[in-house]
């Protein structure tokens, strides 16, 4: 068992144990009294526990967050080597990409993330911090063409930061060899 399906597993055991101990304490009502006490007490219980597990996780994110904010920050070059295939990086695409997941993503350490970390279940972007990931989806989207229908499917195959670097700049190549003559474009500066 996790440590989340410990904490719900806990929760519904005190739940159940309070609706008991509501029906024992009533002892002399009669029973749609009893009925009564006891639900009432077995819903205290679960928003109690639902709040407890809520700011567990909380203190679980942020405690898991400090980790990331100790490593020290990459430098391009460092973070280009650790993908496997540096060369097909556009460099001014990995730059605007960091760059804008610093300036998205800085309360949880954006400047620190490494091609290796994975999306949802290391950094927790979606559960740390949710409209910032709205933003940077959309800033992806309007300056590297990440959104267009032909390339989106790929999208959902992405999970660690390195993949996103990796298929951004697949986009941004995809979108500059449709609009652009050979050999000219780069990221829109901002």
């Amino acid at each position: 068992m996790t440590g989340a399906s410990k904490s719900i597993a806990k929760a519904l055991c005190w739940g159940a144990g309070l609706c008991l101990a509501g029906l024992l304490v009533s002892g002399g009502a009669d029973l749609p009294d009893a009925v009564g006490i006891a639900f009432a007490l077995g819903m205290i219980a679960f928003i109690l526990g639902g709040y407890a597990f809520a700011v567990g996780y909380a203190v679980y994110l942020r405690i898991d967050r400090r980790r990331y904010l100790r490593r020290r920050p990459l430098s391009d070059e460092e973070f280009a080597a650790q993908l496997p295939d540096p060369e097909q990086i556009d460099p001014q695409v990995l730059r605007k990409v960091r760059e804008l997941v610093a300036k998205r993503f800085r309360r949880v350490g954006g400047d620190r993330f490494y091609p290796g970390d994975r999306l949802d279940e290391d950094l927790h972007l979606w559960d740390s911090a949710p409209f910032a990931a709205e933003d940077f989806e959309m800033d992806l989207d309007e300056q590297f063409g990440c959104g267009d229908k032909e390339i989106a499917p790929e999208k959902k195959c992405v999970d660690t930061f390195g993949e996103l670097v990796v298929f951004t700049s697949r986009a941004w190549r995809k979108k500059t060899s449709e609009t652009l003559p050979k050999g000219e474009g780069s990221p829109a500066k901002t």
